[in-house]
């Protein structure tokens, strides 16, 4: 699982964005589990949101779920 959500920068993150304090960013956490539901992956990102763009390709058939 993937949520994208918006926020803005705390002083820690400024300084290593090299952005000013409380820049509008977006906050990208995932979770990836083994089929036994296991936890495998977990990542918690800030992106800068004057530097990306994000692009998803959906669809919806039998094995989506």
């Amino acid at each position: 699982m993937q949520t994208i959500e918006p926020t803005v920068t705390n002083p820690d993150q400024a300084d290593l964005l090299d952005v000013p304090l409380y820049s509008p960013v977006l906050l990208i956490e995932r979770t990836t589990r083994a089929a036994t539901g296991r936890i495998v992956e977990f990542a918690r990102s800030i992106y800068r949101g004057d530097r990306y763009r994000i692009t998803s390709k959906l669809r919806f058939d039998s094995s989506s779920g």
